[in-house]
Order: structure tokens, then C-alpha cells, then sequence
């Protein structure tokens, strides 16, 4: 992202970077790897070879911190994090711990719903997969809420199929878990998704970069995932979940 490879390479032998430089190009903002086949059989010495392919799947992420001031309204951090009531544990968590312990710090990851909070800094298994898809930007974004995630959400159903029935469109201020979509407008057959992710606060969201088995789900600056996509033009569109007592019904006949 963002050209930037000195974050990946910064301990590896100076032969062994200017290999992986022969095979890299620019595109847009980032520099992507021609194959990783050819680079890893020109390093000869098998533990650099090892040390090469954790580099170039190493993928930078934030790791923060919630922290409440004294001044702090406690109820509208509730409200916040809580997303309407999507995030339903959230209250009890926060309430408790700043009352009770006193806590002022909070990982962020204890305000994450089941779902990403499982998969924050992992990697995606097998199982994470059917016949038809793994998992990808889609299938993470949709699923933030989800306690227990469809399999029909790995179909190859189009997009619109789910969000007409438990999300509306929305304009800023974004709140908590909100979806966002980035289209392609530059193909010749219409708008293109080409990738998803979820609001977070501020600059930053939850995202799976790729659909691979080598890109991890991480907290990053949306500014950062942008800039994987700067190579093409796209249209940013933000959809929010319906809260529980809102969503919308759909009679199976």
C-alpha cells in the first residue's frame, strides 16, 4: 500500500530486496508482485526463501485503543459503540467495567461484535470456504453483525440481493459497522463492486484487502485501502445495517 515496501522488506538481506524489486511494478498508488513463484526460486538459501514469503505476505494494521476521559459522557460512547443495538453486549461490557473497575483503556477489539472480533489478525482457513468462493471483502463486510454468518452469503448471489433487505443507504456522519461499497465506473458492462469493508471511527475500518488466503482481516486507515484501489476510478456508496426492531421481513413465498 501506498508504494511502500521498506515496512516489509526492513529485515531482509539487501540481495534478497532487490530480487523482489526486479519483479514489482507500479500500479496507481501501490507496487504489485508480478508472481511470488519466480522471486522465491531465485533466493537460494532456504531460510531466506521462508523469510521472503512471510515478508511479502505481511500486510500492515492498526492496533488501538479506546480511552475514556474523565469528562467523557459515558451514555453517547455506549450509544456508539452499541450501533442501535446491533452490538447489543457492548452496554453491560462498558458500563460495568468503567463503573465498577474504574477502567479508562479498552482494546479495541473487546468493542468488535462475535464476528470480527474471531477474525481480527488471522488469516482465513479452509473452512472459511464452499464450493463456489472463500471468503472475501464481501462476505466479511456484510457479515460485522452477524452472530452467525449465512453460508449463502459465499453464493454467487448478486449484492443487491442482500442489501434491499436489511440496509438502507446513507450519507455522513457514519456511524459504527457501517457498510461500504467501492465501485468500479470504468467498465464497459456498468459498475463493478470491487470491495467492501466496514466503518470503524475516524480514518479507520475493518477490512479483508483480497480475497486470498494470504491477506488477513486487520484494522486499517481507509486511506490506506484506497490506496490499493487508486489504479481505477470508483464510486463510494455507504449502506448501515437496520437496527433489530427495523429490519424488514421478507415472506419466503
Amino acid at each position: 500500500q501506498r508504494g511502500d515496501l521498506d515496512f516489509l522488506t526492513e529485515d531482509l538481506p539487501l540481495d534478497v530486496v532487490n530480487k523482489i524489486r526486479a519483479y514489482l511494478f507500479h500500479r496507481g498508488e501501490t507496487l504489485s508482485l508480478i508472481d511470488i513463484g519466480p522471486v522465491l526460486r531465485s533466493v537460494a538459501a532456504p531460510e531466506n526463501k521462508a523469510r521472503a514469503y512471510r515478508a511479502l505476505v505481511r500486510t500492515a494494521a492498526i492496533v488501538g485503543e479506546l480511552e475514556i476521559c474523565e469528562d467523557d459522557e459515558l451514555e453517547s460512547i455506549v450509544s456508539y459503540w452499541s450501533a442501535e443495538g446491533l452490538n447489543p453486549n457492548i452496554s453491560e461490557f462498558l458500563d460495568e467495567s468503567v463503573n465498577r473497575s474504574r477502567r479508562t483503556t479498552y482494546d479495541l477489539i473487546h468493542l468488535l461484535p462475535p464476528f470480527p472480533k474471531q477474525y481480527l489478525n488471522t488469516y482465513p482457513s479452509l473452512s472459511d470456504a464452499n464450493n463456489f468462493r472463500t471468503a472475501d471483502c464481501w462476505w466479511t463486510a456484510i457479515n460485522f453483525f452477524e452472530i452467525d454468518p449465512s453460508p449463502r452469503l459465499l453464493d454467487p448471489l448478486p449484492v443487491n440481493y442482500f442489501l434491499q433487505r436489511n440496509f438502507e443507504r446513507v450519507e455522513p456522519p457514519y456511524k459504527y459497522g457501517d457498510l461500504i461499497l467501492l465501485y468500479s465506473t470504468e467498465g464497459q458492462d456498468g459498475e463493478t463492486l470491487v470491495h467492501a469493508y466496514n466503518h470503524v471511527f475516524d480514518d479507520v475500518v475493518f477490512s479483508k484487502n483480497g480475497r486470498g488466503m494470504v491477506q488477513p482481516w486487520v484494522l486499517i486507515r481507509e486511506s490506506d485501502v484506497l490506496s490499493l484501489y487508486s489504479h481505477t476510478e470508483t464510486e463510494r456508496r455507504v449502506y448501515r445495517k437496520l437496527a433489530p426492531q427495523a429490519r424488514i421481513v421478507v415472506n419466503p413465498s
